[in-house]
């Protein structure tokens, strides 16, 4: 098999597509595969840095901006999307492409002659993406087969503003390749492509008897983004992680509220992971850094507190973690945050509920928490991973 994955690239910095494709692009190797990626950007250099065969596909920009500017309101949108009021689940998957700048016919033409480029190169006879626009293009121009990791949660938003707005581009696209019209869903979500979902069913919804969905339980094997530095795990403490991101929780609220939860000698060590922190610094019994080695902080960790994106949940409930999340007002972390809750895996909160008093209350439902955490952990271990998701498109592939 001959395995051409193309990464969803947006123009602000988003990991879990890298860490599930590299988890993937492994497996398939260590079977006999040939892989190869398209990519763009951040995530091009972070795998040609890891020795993969790259494509370069077309950077994306915010809404088709300049470059310039996409960068300026790219390293803005966080803040704007964390004083949207509590409560209030905002966007979709479609929502997403147009803030990238992909719900553009010149864009996606671009893009499609890109990766139509790196088919014939590799001589690729199967397809994977994460959700970039140009392989569900690609495929029905090149009529390869296609599989997606998926979640079900982008299925939400047909019929909406920006659902219009990928239609056309669609359209316009398609037609330039002389094929048929296919709406956006149709597209994404046809029973011809294989959906692979780095998941279970108590925390996805998609139906797992649907002949088109292979759950894999997680796509995250050995994935580490950096080197942990001088940091080293101390072996007689115990850990609360946090990593907060896009849409929630900001630095200087984390500081001001978790130095109070972890006063100095508390018995309890904090660390809070954020990619906007240049030096690492300490603030009572919370160590601030821009990165911690998460498989290893897992495995002393009493809490995950985090945002609520699929990985990072995925991540924690295979070590048995219990989850606090404050997921903000983004639809995809409102909807695994409730998912965790409706299991008694971990606790949902409000970003005005983040205050010393509320989280200590959380914490106190820890033993409670983490009996279902380990549940859900031996679930998704049960799945396969990575490998199974490999034995599946090769099956798919026939």
């Amino acid at each position: 098999m001959r395995l051409l994955t193309s990464l969803f690239s947006p123009p602000v910095d988003t990991w879990g597509g890298l860490t599930r494709a590299i988890a993937v692009a492994q497996a398939a190797q260590e079977a006999g595969h040939e892989v190869a990626f398209c990519a763009s950007g951040y995530l091009e250099a972070g795998l040609i840095q890891r020795g993969y065969t790259v494509y370069p596909i077309p950077p994306a920009t915010m809404f088709g901006l300049p470059a310039r500017i996409s960068y300026v309101l790219g390293h803005r949108s966080s803040n704007v999307s964390a004083r949207i009021r509590s409560m209030l689940s905002v966007g979709n998957w479609w929502m997403a492409m147009v803030l990238s700048g992909m719900a553009r016919a010149d864009y996606l033409r671009r893009l499609v002659q890109a990766e139509l480029e790196a088919v014939g190169d590799f001589r690729a006879d199967v397809l994977l993406t994460d959700g970039d626009p140009g392989a569900y293009l690609l495929a029905v121009v090149t009529g390869l087969p296609l599989v997606s990791t998926y979640a079900h949660v982008v299925t939400l938003g047909i019929d909406s503003w920006s659902w219009r707005l990928m239609r056309r581009a669609a359209i316009s696209t398609l037609a330039y390749y002389g094929q048929p019209f296919h709406a956006p869903d149709k597209l994404y979500f046809d029973p011809s492509i294989l959906k692979i979902v780095p998941s279970i069913p108590e925390l996805d919804g998609a139906d797992p008897d649907r002949p088109d969905v292979c759950y894999v339980g997680h796509l995250l094997d050995g994935i580490e983004i950096e080197e942990p530095g001088d940091w080293q795990l101390e072996s007689d403490h115990s850990y609360v992680f946090v990593y907060v991101g896009v849409g929630s929780i900001g630095l200087d609220k984390m500081e001001k509220v978790l130095s109070q939860v972890f006063p100095t000698n508390s018995g309890l060590k904090c660390l809070v992971c954020a990619r906007g922190i240049k030096r690492p610094y300490r603030l009572n019994e919370v160590e601030f850094r821009s990165y911690f080695p998460v498989e290893t902080v897992l495995t002393r960790c009493r809490w995950m507190l985090c945002h609520g994106r699929q990985n990072t949940v995925i991540q924690s409930l295979r070590r048995d973690v219990p989850l606090i999340i404050f997921p903000g007002s983004v639809f995809e972390q409102r909807f695994n945050a409730r998912k965790v809750w409706e299991t008694g895996a971990g606790v949902m909160g409000e970003s005005g509920e983040f205050t010393p008093r509320w989280i200590e209350q959380a914490m106190e439902k820890r033993d409670e928490c983490a009996l279902h955490a380990t549940r859900l952990g031996e679930c998704i271990r049960s799945y396969g991973g990575a490998r199974a998701a490999v034995d599946a498109i090769a099956g798919w592939r026939g």
